[in-house]
């Protein structure tokens, strides 16, 4: 009975760590799809800032040991330099446009995927059966599963459900129950006190919503002062331009 009622806890606790897991890549959506064009220039504006710093370096450097500014070796330099803050950029700009496709579900069939997802991790989960999962087609299998959940995809869960169901374990045991239990609450604790979770607040109140826009309507337009700043000490430099 005791271990019946460990076992429960511990599967109430790992859904409630999953369903947060899920809220919170939705609620990081959401915040995207609100707030992610300002996030976004203003991600633009600092990356231009940075990359005017690194210019305007590479010219003092050059200036004083008397080296020629070659225009194209500058910008070779900057563009090594900046590689990681452009792909970052278009990262951004690539999941803003997601967010903004992404369709809203039904309570009810959010609740249906729920269900059903609940019921295929209580045949088939790596703690259920350890050694179930050293078969790389059952990894995989796993891994459609958490896939199809967080997509909100019934049709993927449904075909997951088929092919679980040949490896459905008739008991569960699962091994050092009380620490899996404990890790478990710690996760809760994290998520729940932590980014993208600490936006449920912000995103279901207008006034807030309308607050955050205009401080990151401020943090732009100083990043625009900043950026003027930097350019007109970089356009002080000569740059010679090699001609072939």
């Amino acid at each position: 009975m005791e271990n019946k009622l460990l076992i429960e806890q511990y599967e109430m606790l790992l859904f409630q760590r999953d369903d947060l897991i899920k809220e919170g890549e939705q609620l990081h959506s959401q915040y995207i799809s609100i707030f992610g064009e300002w996030i976004n220039e203003i991600y633009k504006l600092k990356i231009e800032c940075i990359a005017l710093k690194k210019k305007i370096s590479y010219c003092q450097k050059m200036t004083n040991t008397a080296s020629p500014i070659i225009a194209s070796q500058l910008e070779a330099y900057v563009s090594e330099q900046m590689a990681g803050y452009y792909a970052q950029l278009e990262y951004m700009v690539e999941e803003y446009k997601c967010s903004k496709q992404s369709k809203p579900i039904s309570s009810a069939l959010v609740s249906h995927i729920k269900k059903l997802y609940r019921r295929i991790v209580k045949k088939i989960h790596p703690d259920w059966n350890p050694a179930l999962f050293e078969s790389l087609e059952v990894q995989e299998l796993w891994n459609k599963i958490q896939d199809a959940y967080n997509r909100n995809d019934l049709e993927a869960l449904m075909e997951c459900e088929v092919l679980v169901n040949k490896y459905a374990q008739a008991e569960i045991q699962i091994d050092h129950i009380e620490e899996k239990t404990k890790k478990l609450e710690e996760q809760i604790h994290t998520i729940q006190t932590t980014i993208p979770y600490l936006y449920k607040d912000l995103l279901k109140d207008d006034n807030k919503i309308q607050q955050k826009k205009e401080e990151l309507g401020k943090e732009l337009e100083s990043f625009k002062i900043y950026s003027n700043q930097l350019q007109d000490l970089f356009s002080q430099f000569h740059l010679e331009r090699m001609v072939s």
